[in-house]
């Protein structure tokens, strides 16, 4: 596969062109929406337990078997619209951490590796949503689902940069990050706090980030008890606690 093996057709969509040869591990089966194939290239197998790429699908998508589609066809795939789909080339190493519970499809060629936190990196972990971070190496294509449209921004240890905790999509494992109050003490008391994060190095290292978060709008348009309301709005650290 190459990068014009695959299209974005929209945020949500995708379309993939596999030649003889290729090999994808779908693993969000539903999200298959269309197929141009042979249709016993698509097969279904129960995970291999003495496999550790198995048993990393089977604790983070709580699920027994995983879909491989091989062989030449054309295939798209597609999530709800409120989703966006990013395609991550995989070449050598990736310098950042995900969490493996955004990936939706790989190919042959990627392989992965699993670092649990350290006790001073919890911080990580709570930006992050997970204990473990995965990191990719090998040669081919990750497909993550993601809230909104990604972006990437440097960071070095000379100055911080406060990014939204919800925001976070892939840090890098140097990374220093810190949740810090932000504003007045009335608004401080009132929002959830930002991250300053900060690198190791003085230039060449980076993090990812999500623009609005969907849940932010899903919030603000689903009724809310006023109880619940006013506890979060006044009372400290309620609205970072209680979502």
């Amino acid at each position: 596969m190459d990068n014009n093996s695959i299209k974005q057709v929209s945020n949500s969509s995708i379309e993939i062109k596999l030649q003889e040869g290729d090999i994808l591990m779908l693993l969000e089966p539903e999200s298959l929406i269309m197929y141009e194939g042979n249709p016993e290239n698509i097969k279904k197998e129960y995970i291999d337990f003495c496999k550790y790429e198995d048993r990393k699908i089977l604790f983070t998508k709580n699920t027994l078997t995983k879909t491989i589609i091989e062989g030449t066809s054309n295939l798209l795939i597609s999530l709800p619209r409120e989703f966006f789909i990013s395609v991550l080339p995989i070449k050598e190493a990736t310098p950042l951490f995900y969490n493996f519970k955004n990936v939706i499809f790989y190919t042959n060629g990627v392989s992965f590796s699993t670092k649990s936190i350290k006790i001073k990196e919890f911080t990580k972990s709570i930006v992050m949503g997970t204990l473990f971070f995965t990191r990719f190496t090998g040669n081919g294509y990750v497909g993550m689902v993601n809230n909104a449209e990604l972006f990437k921004k440097n960071i070095s240890k000379i100055s911080s940069v406060l990014i939204n905790k919800n925001s976070i999509f892939a840090i890098p494992e140097s990374a220093i990050v810190k949740l810090i109050p932000v504003g007045n003490e009335l608004h401080a008391h009132t929002t959830n706090p930002m991250c300053a994060v900060r690198g190791t190095k003085e230039f060449g290292e980076y993090i990812v980030y999500q623009g609005a978060n969907v849940g932010f709008t899903s919030q603000q348009l689903k009724p809310e008890n006023i109880v619940k309301r006013f506890i979060k709005e006044f009372v400290p650290g309620a609205s970072t606690i209680w979502k």
